[in-house]
């Protein structure tokens, strides 16, 4: 029976090859990591001149195939690694240098529809901004940043293991932050993962390139982690134009500027449509499920088992209610006002309900970023009432020259899309996806937008219904 290499599934592993064996081997008990490939280098495990592998390791055979002479040339005259911090092997300083900083993982508490006294709370990982010791909020703090800033993202790490990978970003693959293949910061001070003693940091460095939204979120076990509540937005904003009387980065709700194909475009307000659903049952896992384990065995007996799987797998999953930037959506498809019990175990619920539910003077610019962070593929329903240009899609500008997509994308209007029997102008948003819309057109009143949730393997059950209201006055 031919043994499959679980983290690359169609490539058939040859026993007796020491390359693919050093690989296969390592991957359930030396995971590759950025800080593992660095010692490696430096330990003569990979020859920094030639790229050759002198001691076969999973961390010298990922440096290996990840990493150019010239690059293993650099990582090799590091000083030498010690403690808890390791250096940014490609680490640049510039002027217009930005520097947010994040811990991960604080917890903080959402409540089930109905529960106005907060006594079915429900714990979600997050990130902290270290800047900001008060404050603990969820979705995650924004990172915000100026297009053509190159950025050092810290992340200090004291409960588990964890990663930053800024979702939509080319930085160097040692700064990317997916887990099992370059970056995972380990944390100890609680003796989870098997250890104790100090946490651990990496400053992520990388470039913002291009000008949207994005979003960044915990990669070292991706499915379980996302769920858990481990992301938050990214926005690179565009430069104002000269005598603006504001400068980019801009404050989160507005004013600022977009991009409308190569044109800097004023907005009044913004809000974030950060939308997702939370199982409980999720949060009872082993915080290492979903990640590969030869569960003892030998690794020519690897039977692809994981850790701790329900019944159902990857596939186990029955979202109990659905949330809108960290507010709950209540039974009749409302963001339920927090309520003085829910608000004195999560300050940060008051701002983010206002923020989800904007209130624009007739004529002003409403700049809606979507996100769909369920699991669902979601449906969003605009009704008639509402116009407005959708300006980018996952962070790309449409019919912006720089990027390159410009002779093959053009900006649209919400009245382009066709309407159904109820006046609604849909499109669809699967995970992670991201859809800029710039709102100018809305007549005095409340106007609803609808966010159906499908389910994931069933499209036309809609499991739940979310009602946003973008609110116009004279």
């Amino acid at each position: 029976m031919a043994i499959i290499i679980p983290r690359d599934l169609g490539n058939h592993f040859n026993p007796d090859s020491p390359v693919e064996r050093a690989e296969f081997e390592g991957f359930a008990s030396d995971v590759p990591n950025t800080k593992g490939m660095i010692t490696a280098v430096k330990n003569g495990d990979v020859n920094p001149a030639t790229g050759a592998v002198v001691n076969m390791t999973a961390q010298s055979q990922r440096a290996a195939k990840l990493f150019r002479p010239v690059f293993l040339a650099k990582l090799n005259q590091l000083p030498n690694l010690s403690g808890v911090f390791f250096p940014t092997p490609d680490e640049m300083s510039e002027a217009f240098m930005a520097n947010p900083s994040r811990s991960g993982r604080t917890q903080v508490e959402i409540f089930r529809p109905g529960d106005a006294g907060a006594n079915q709370r429900i714990d979600v990982w997050s990130f902290k901004d270290n800047n900001d010791s008060d404050t603990e909020s969820w979705p995650a703090p924004t990172i915000r940043v100026r297009e053509g800033q190159l950025v050092h993202s810290v992340l200090s790490n004291s409960h588990g293991a964890h990663t930053i990978h800024h979702h939509g970003i080319e930085p160097t693959a040692v700064n990317d932050g997916v887990g099992h293949l370059t970056m995972e910061i380990g944390g100890h001070f609680d003796g989870e993962d098997g250890g104790t003693g100090p946490g651990g940091e990496y400053i992520y460095q990388w470039r913002a390139a291009e000008a949207g939204t994005y979003f960044y979120h915990c990669h070292r076990n991706t499915t379980l982690h996302f769920e858990l509540g481990m992301y938050g937005m990214l926005i690179i904003d565009p430069p104002a134009p000269v005598g603006a009387g504001i400068q980019a980065p801009y404050a989160d709700g507005g004013p600022g500027y977009t991009r409308v194909e190569n044109s800097a475009t004023r907005y009044d307000k913004e809000t974030f449509w950060v939308v997702d659903d939370i199982d409980i049952s999720w949060r009872n896992l082993d915080k290492s499920f979903g990640i590969q384990t030869t569960n003892g065995q030998p690794p020519a007996l690897f039977t692809g088992g994981f850790q701790n799987i329900p019944s159902g797998g990857l596939n186990d999953f029955h979202p109990d209610f659905f949330v809108v930037t960290g507010v709950t959506v209540g039974t009749n498809g409302v963001l339920e006002v927090p309520s003085a019990a829910q608000i004195d175990r999560n300050e940060a619920l008051p701002t983010l309900y206002n923020f989800i539910r904007p209130s624009i003077l007739a004529g002003q610019k409403l700049l809606v970023r979507a996100l769909n962070a369920s699991y669902c593929t979601t449906v969003w329903r605009f009704p008639v009432s509402v116009d407005g240009t959708v300006t980018a899609v996952d962070a790309r500008t449409l019919g912006h020259s720089a990027n390159g997509f410009g002779s093959y994308s053009e900006p649209f209007r919400l009245s382009d899309l066709p309407s159904d029997q109820f006046g609604f102008r849909q499109f669809e948003l699967s995970t992670a996806q991201r859809w800029d819309i710039l709102i100018d057109t809305a007549g005095v009143g409340t106007h609803e937008v609808l966010v159906e949730f499908r389910h994931w393997l069933n499209y036309n059950e809609v499991l739940h219904t979310a009602r946003l209201p973008i609110i116009v006055t004279g």
